[in-house]
């Protein structure tokens, strides 16, 4: 049994901008990040990977107020990416804050299948006014 205190706060979701994700073209990666703590939460750190390589490390001073996300307020981290190999993959996301004196990480991570161009179909639909 679990008797110690949870902290409210984290990444409430991590998406891409497009549903079909293409090989070599870019899409642009964002996550949601939440405060509902009762003090402001500092984010140390904010990193993105796929395959235990890192594809992107957020600029803290733009997120929030200079890295500081206020109780009750949410942030957002968005940033293009551009993914080289198919087939399914994940992008982990990890995050380290400080909330008073105590420091949290906080995991997040969202699942893609990423396609070969060969495999699309691109139409093109006009309209004609008369």
């Amino acid at each position: 049994m679990w008797t110690g205190e949870s902290v409210n706060a984290g990444i409430s979701k991590t998406e891409c901008d497009t549903v079909l994700v293409v090989k070599d073209e870019q899409v642009n990666l964002s996550s949601e990040l939440y405060n509902n703590a009762g003090s402001d939460m500092t984010v140390t750190s904010l990193t993105f990977s796929v395959d235990d390589k890192i594809i992107h490390t957020a600029d803290i001073s733009a997120i929030g107020t200079h890295g500081v996300i206020a109780s009750g307020s949410t942030a957002t981290v968005t940033f293009p990416h551009t993914f080289t190999s198919v087939g399914k993959t994940t992008v982990d996301v990890d995050m380290t804050v400080t909330i008073g004196e105590t420091q949290y990480t906080f995991a997040g991570m969202l699942q893609l299948t990423v396609t070969d161009e060969s495999l699309v179909t691109r139409v093109l639909v006009t309209t004609t006014i008369m």
